[in-house]
């Protein structure tokens, strides 16, 4: 009574985001070629490999830390807060100045402002 799998040129039933990454590299439990036609949206901060024309949204912009960019997306405080901690880590506290960028600073600030609002 189990459904057969779809037949293998078919694309897998579902959709991809990248989130640090703005190309699928491959991996020994996926192919890349499965996933290419799947990759629906990209958060990156990385230079642009320029794959994935179509996704939106395509989100890629140098930045010491992907959680700069994802910061607006977040939701709730937990997740915020996590956000936070991951642009001190990338950055080096915000002193690497290599990778922190005027963004990562404003929106750490940002994150620095709201820590008393909705705390858990």
């Amino acid at each position: 009574p189990h459904s057969p799998p779809p037949p293998p040129s078919s694309p897998p039933p579902y959709s991809v985001t990248l989130v640090d990454h703005n190309a699928v590299s491959f991996t020994s439990y996926v192919p890349p070629p499965s996933l290419h036609p799947r990759v629906t949206s990209i958060i990156d901060h990385h230079s642009d490999a320029g794959q994935h024309l179509q996704a939106s949204p395509r989100v890629i912009k140098t930045t010491g830390s992907c959680a700069t960019l994802v910061w607006d997306d977040a939701m709730g405080p937990t997740i915020r807060r996590a956000l936070a901690v991951a642009i001190l880590v990338d950055t080096g506290m915000l002193r690497n100045a290599d990778k922190t960028t005027d963004l990562d600073i404003e929106v750490f600030g940002r994150a620095v402002a709201g820590l008393g609002e909705g705390a858990e």
